[in-house]
């Protein structure tokens, strides 16, 4: 009888990759050293705040919070840095070593080979926290936290190595060589790590703080405090629960999405994986920024245009997104689809750059109209409910045709042959200029003929900021300026008539491919 085999070789058998992955680091002899460094180092830097804070007679609880702060903080920015550096020559490595071919022929699929080479990374990433976590003991010895948030804050950050690894896999899969994948995955970390740390550190805590008042405000390890320390009851529950899982979710089924689409060069279809991201990831950002219109005790209209804003810069990511697919589904993507019988809505997920335009420009506009939707029924509690209608109305009416103008450019550029870094130049140069340059040519005009810069404000309205305008222009105390409503939808007419130009243009472009692709 044979015996049953156990859990390590159920999984080696599962991902030879990540066996192989861990075996060859086992090898390297400065791993123990580096780690030591690491360990002895950020333990140094803990006594020392602890040493200074015990000299300042401060309260100890005030010590063990601020060393709590101090530890978490810098174990976040260990994986921040270090996790895309590890997973940053997991793909590129092979590739340059001309081992990927051989990979490949192994008959293992990219989802296989994305999933091993996660599990590598993720695996000695957590070595370097779970070697880390004596350090955090120290907070222990003067008090302020509790064992409970210790271990939720760990819990979190081993969340945070995920997302951090999935990151550096990603730019990975992306480059072809060593060098450039750790450049830009590096490049790429120092530039969002703080920018996200500023966001959902600080600013969140302050909000939290808002929100519950047992949580302090300015700390950017708040989540485990908030979780222990808030009141229990259905604002906990959307806050402190769903916004977060749901942010995880979104972000890291998007990064495995684009490392199995970057991976699977074989693959009659990859580009599918992204377009069946968006779908399910678009309602789950639409019920996220639901959220605080609802749960808002006042200026709901105002947090509704805020959250109109943030998903057409959601729907803006998808239209720069999908600028990587081909212009037409490639020969071996059709024979593929004839072969098997793909449906309508198989072949509607994997076509070319302008129907997944189309598709972006359709799904973002039905979300917006929903949101708007959603944002007005919350503006009742406000107090001038009928203002704060109007300018979600504005809001909404405006932001859907210049997404849509996007859409259609992004759609007309990819259809006559431009390459994808040089459309999305092209589009991010377009609407950096839609948003800036009609304002400037405003206050030239009214600089130049010396007039009040009111008298030209309408030569502003191609711009979307121009909606902060007709705001002002439906305001209950200086009543109704129909003069800049009328601007405005002018403005929002323009940007429809262009959006129906170019999608008609990129249609007529794209059928022309795919029938010289047949």
């Amino acid at each position: 009888m044979t015996a049953k085999p156990t859990l390590f070789e159920r999984v080696a058998s599962s991902s030879p990759i990540w066996v192989r992955e861990m075996r060859q680091s086992a090898r390297l002899a400065k791993t123990p050293w580096v780690l030591l460094s690491l360990t002895v180092t950020v333990s140094l830097v803990l006594a020392s705040a602890g040493w200074i804070g015990s000299q300042s007679r401060a309260r100890p609880a005030v010590v063990g919070s601020m060393l709590f702060q101090a530890f978490f903080a810098i174990a976040t920015m260990v994986v921040a840095i270090v996790g895309p550096a590890i997973a940053a020559n997991a793909v590129a490595a092979e590739r340059e070593g001309r081992t990927w071919e051989a990979l490949v022929l192994t008959g293992m699929t990219a989802r296989d080979v994305a999933l091993g080479k996660l599990l590598a990374a993720y695996s000695t990433l957590a070595l370097y926290v779970v070697t880390l976590a004596p350090a955090g003991a120290l907070a222990f010895v003067f008090g302020g936290v509790t064992a409970t948030e210790v271990v939720l804050a760990f819990g979190i950050l081993f969340v945070l190595a995920g997302l951090a690894v999935g990151f550096g896999l990603a730019m990975s899969s992306l480059m072809p060589s060593l060098r450039g994948a750790l450049l830009t995955t590096l490049l790429g970390a120092a530039a969002i790590a703080p920018a996200l740390g500023l966001v959902f550190g600080f600013g969140g805590s302050r909000v939290a703080h808002d929100m519950f008042r047992a949580v302090p405000a300015q700390t950017p390890i708040w989540l485990p405090l908030a979780l222990t320390r808030a009141d229990f009851g259905p604002l906990y529950v959307v806050l402190l629960v769903l916004v977060p899982v749901g942010l995880v979710l979104v972000a890291g089924r998007f990064l495995y999405a684009l490392t199995i689409a970057n991976l699977d060069e074989a693959g009659a279809d990859p580009a599918s994986r992204l377009t069946r991201w968006f779908l399910s990831a678009t309602p789950a950002v639409l019920g996220l920024l639901a959220l605080p219109p609802a749960l808002a005790r006042s200026g709901r209209g105002e947090l509704t245009v805020l959250s109109l804003g943030t998903l057409a810069t959601f729907g803006y990511f998808g239209v720069l997104l999908f600028a990587r697919e081909p212009v037409a589904p490639s020969r071996r993507t059709q024979r593929a689809w004839d072969r098997d019988g793909a449906s309508w809505l198989a072949r509607g997920l994997g076509g070319g750059a302008a129907s997944k335009a189309a598709l972006v420009a359709t799904t973002m506009s039905l979300s917006l109209v929903c949101l708007a939707w959603l944002g007005s029924r919350a503006a009742d509690a406000d107090h001038s409910p009928e203002t704060s209608r109007m300018w979600v109305a504005l809001a909404a009416s405006y932001t859907i045709p210049f997404l849509g103008f996007t859409a259609g450019l992004m759609a007309w550029l990819r259809a006559r042959g431009t390459s994808v870094w040089v459309a999305r130049a092209v589009s991010i140069a377009t609407v950096l200029g839609a948003l800036v340059g009609p304002w400037l040519v405003a206050a030239l005009v009214s600089a130049i003929s010396g007039d009040p810069a009111r008298t030209w404000m309408a030569l502003a309205s191609p711009s979307p900021f121009y909606v902060a305008t007709m705001f002002d222009a439906v305001s209950p105390y200086a009543g109704i300026d129909t003069a800049r409503i009328h601007a405005g939808l002018v403005a929002e007419l323009g940007w429809t008539f262009a959006a129906a130009v170019l999608f008609a243009r990129a249609f007529v472009l794209a059928r022309r491919t795919e029938d010289r692709e047949r």
